[in-house]
């Protein structure tokens, strides 16, 4: 699994300009995405962008025109990956790593209507960032507005993280705005 919008690789930190927001309508229909989302990781020595994990790499918003709607999320996400580094320090480490079922993050204003996701979130790694944010929905949002949304699962950590922080949050990691429920 890549990310929507993200570069179609399994090496985790790209350059930016490389990803892309998703700006538009997604109507889920009622249906569900079932099963397994499976992603192997890896940063190399020297990267130090951050790493984007979600269904979509991040989702964008400007007016009400530019939702998602009407989707459900039954899927377990499984993430195992490290860096590969000859440093202890996090003076060369990864900036970030941004986690959640649905985006990595979000930009904009985002409307997000009856969506519902059922997942357990478990990453194995050996990481070394500077951040680590897990979130259900995202990990990092603002500005975004929830409309019937709900999240029900568990989201977990298993391995050895060296970082200077390390944020979790059932629907959001962390808001650097004002959201709407």
């Amino acid at each position: 699994w890549y990310p929507i919008g993200g570069p179609q690789t399994f090496k985790v930190s790209v350059h930016p300009n490389d990803c892309h927001t998703f700006y538009g309508r997604f109507d889920g229909n009622g249906y569900s995405i079932k099963g397994e989302l499976n992603l192997q990781a890896l940063w190399v020595e020297g990267d130090r962008l951050t790493g984007h994990f979600g269904l979509f790499y991040q989702i964008g918003g400007a007016n009400p025109d530019y939702t998602i709607k009407d989707l459900t999320i039954d899927a377990d996400v499984n993430i195992v990956g490290g860096s590969v580094s000859s440093s202890e320090t996090l003076s060369r480490a990864a900036t970030k790593a941004m986690i959640g079922v649905l985006a990595s993050r979000t930009s904009g204003y985002p409307i997000f209507r009856n969506c519902h996701i059922f997942s357990k979130v478990k990453m194995k790694f050996d990481w070394r960032v500077n951040a680590m944010m897990l979130g259900g929905f995202f990990s990092v949002t603002g500005w975004s507005e929830f409309h019937d949304c709900s999240f029900n699962g568990r989201l977990g950590l298993d391995g050895r993280v060296a970082a200077s922080g390390i944020k979790i949050g059932g629907i959001v990691a962390e808001v650097y705005e004002r959201i709407v429920f």
